[in-house]
């Protein structure tokens, strides 16, 4: 037996002072299960991708940020199934692996102009 995935997540949130937070990210992998008897193998493969920002009120306007990143993630394993009479109990053997990598996360935050009062006014060198 074999198959395929395809998952698709998105979320929003909204923050006090008009922010906001978003996250959507998408993934696809492939999957295969081998039977013989009453023993079995099985694999999965799958990578994605995920995208972050966000917006929150800061001192004189709002910060903004994004990030994004991806996973790579795989499974292999087996097992094997004890019958006796209409009684199976069975045993099972997994690895699972999973490598995420996101970027640093950079935050905007407004410009500012300068001041009105500068400590250096009026002063003469």
């Amino acid at each position: 037996m074999a198959g395929f995935t395809l998952d698709y997540a998105g979320g929003e949130a909204s923050l006090v002072n008009g922010g906001s937070a978003n996250m959507e990210g998408g993934r696809a992998g492939v999957y295969g299960t081998w039977f013989c008897t009453n023993a079995y193998l099985e694999a999965q493969l799958g990578a994605g991708g995920s995208r972050y920002s966000s917006k929150r009120a800061a001192l004189g306007g709002f910060a903004s940020g994004d990030t994004k990143g991806y996973e790579i993630d795989n499974m292999v394993g087996g097992g094997y199934d004890l019958k006796h009479n209409n009684f199976t109990a069975g045993v099972l053997a997994e690895m699972h692996y999973t490598y995420v990598d996101i970027e640093g996360f950079l935050t905007f935050f407004p410009s500012f102009t300068r001041p009105a009062f500068s400590p250096s006014a009026g002063r003469t060198t």
